[in-house]
């Protein structure tokens, strides 16, 4: 029995503040703009204490039993990443199967394999059966691609590789400068993104006499990052913001003059594309997809994660040379023009629904 005609694509995720969560924005955004489907969220997870989104998760497993047992969801997509993300959408999928409703999985992790082979035998086969039975699994890249196939099973013409996409400004301002390069950084502070080693370069003796500011814009424990910048002596010139909204991310961008974001693992970093859309000097590392969408040089500049003294010889190129700085912005502002637009993020979207019968639009 097919769907009610004016059933909405629900769109389930965790709802914590992010990147996965902004790239949902994006895409209802796109798709609203292109007359696409009708998009209804559901939260699968709170944003306080993991035990009290418990509550959160049952109303959202119940809503939906009903909804889909009525035939009320033109199709399910559910946002994955790991650890309780993957334990969240499985019982999802075995409700779309039940009531035979197109289900589809986006990928959006950036330490998946890790988490795989973490786990028991059991739950190996359970993560693998869920992602077998979807009707699309949604990666980031290529390499995302490889890794669905091989280590999760999916048939090959079942994952689609749909990059992230950010919105961009029409134009770009001409930059002012007091003498002083911005560099910034969007993310969660942790290891992971490599935030002590971009401290430990900025702190290294060829760029820390440099004509330098720093931000450090996103969530999570800032205070070890505050107690190294003190050691390093460069804390007058770094700023944390927290956690900042839409508009605040966007005037740091407009403020910036590099962007950089050394992590250590990745998916593909909503930050990157937003210092392509605005023509941000970018310093990053070769993990996930970021390889795919910046070459070394042409760009970006890229170093190995982990590796302090080439993040600190890449600074020190890019704070020396305004001109490295123009011929790498350009490039980046061009790169995110031809691939990473919301537009083109909408419509890809777009063709994996309609290859599931779910956009006759709205």
């Amino acid at each position: 029995m097919a769907s009610s005609p004016d059933a909405p694509v629900v769109l389930a995720e965790d709802g914590m503040p992010g990147g996965v969560r902004r790239a949902a924005d994006y895409l209802e955004a796109a798709l609203a703009e292109q007359g696409g489907p009708r998009i209804e969220r559901v939260t699968l997870r709170g944003e306080g204490a993991l035990l009290s989104s418990v509550p959160v998760y049952l109303g959202a497993l119940a809503r939906l039993g009903v909804w889909l047992t009525r035939r009320r969801v033109r199709l399910l997509h559910v946002n994955v990443t790991q650890r309780g993300s993957t334990g969240r959408a499985l019982p999802l999928v075995l409700l779309a199967r039940a009531t035979r409703t197109p289900v589809v999985l986006h990928l959006h992790s950036s330490e998946y394999p890790a988490f795989l082979g973490s786990l028991p035998g059991p739950g190996r086969a359970a993560v693998r059966w869920m992602f077998r039975h979807a009707d699309r699994v949604l990666v980031l890249g290529q390499g995302w691609a490889e890794f669905a196939s091989s280590s999760l099973g999916v048939p090959p013409d079942r994952v689609w590789v749909v990059p992230n996409a950010v919105p961009g400004p029409p134009a770009l301002a001409p930059r002012t400068s007091d003498g002083r390069v911005r560099v910034l950084f969007l993310g969660r502070l942790g290891a992971r993104k490599g935030v002590g080693d971009l401290l430990s370069a900025l702190g290294a003796a060829p760029v820390c006499p440099l004509p330098w500011e720093a931000v450090l814009a996103g969530d999570g424990d800032d205070a070890p990052f505050q107690a190294q910048a003190r050691r390093l002596e460069v804390e007058e010139r770094v700023r944390f913001t927290g956690w900042l909204d839409e508009a605040g991310v966007a005037a740091e961008l407009r403020a910036a003059d590099i962007l950089a974001l050394p992590s250590h693992a990745e998916g593909l970093p909503l930050a990157l594309l937003e210092g392509l859309a605005h023509g941000l000097a970018v310093v990053t590392t070769p993990v996930g997809a970021i390889p795919e969408v910046v070459e070394d040089g042409e760009n970006a500049l890229l170093v190995a994660p982990g590796d302090t003294h080439a993040l600190a010889a890449a600074l020190y190129r890019l704070l020396c040379s305004p001109a490295l700085r123009a011929r790498l912005g350009d490039r980046a502002r061009e790169t995110w023009e031809q691939r990473y637009s919301t537009a083109a993020y909408g419509s890809r979207i777009r063709e994996v629904y309609a290859g599931l019968g779910a956009d006759e639009g709205r």
